[in-house]
C-alpha cells in the first residue's frame, strides 16, 4: 500500500507541474527512496489515469482534499513556485519517518 500512496503523489505533482517530466519526478522520488534503503518505483499508466482524473476534478477549486479512492496520496501546497521534483524533497523532515 505504501507504493500506491507515494505513486499518486508522484502523479499528481507531475500533472500539476508541467515543467517536470514524469521521468524527472520519478528519478527524484527514487533517489529519496534509495537514501532510506527502499526500492525504486516504476511508472503505472492505470494509476496515472486515476491521478489525472482526480486532478481534473480538483483544478476547479484547488482544494487540498484526499480522493478517498483506492489509492492514498500525499498532498502538498506552496505559496511560491514548487516543482514536482521539489515537492518530492524534504517536507518538514517527515521523509525520515516514512513507513514504506
Amino acid at each position: 500500500m505504501g507504493l500506491c500512496n507515494i505513486s499518486l503523489a508522484v502523479l499528481c505533482s507531475v500533472v500539476i507541474q508541467s515543467s517536470d517530466s514524469p521521468l524527472d519526478y520519478l528519478n527524484s522520488h527514487n533517489a529519496a527512496r534509495a537514501a532510506v534503503g527502499v526500492g525504486p518505483l516504476t511508472w503505472d499508466d492505470t494509476l496515472a489515469g486515476y491521478a489525472q482524473k482526480y486532478v481534473n476534478q480538483r483544478d476547479r477549486d484547488c482544494n487540498i482534499v484526499h480522493s478517498s479512492g483506492p489509492y492514498g496520496e500525499n498532498l502538498a501546497m506552496s505559496t511560491g513556485d514548487m516543482s514536482g521534483t521539489a515537492a518530492c524533497g524534504p517536507v518538514g523532515g517527515g521523509e525520515s519517518r516514512l513507513q514504506l
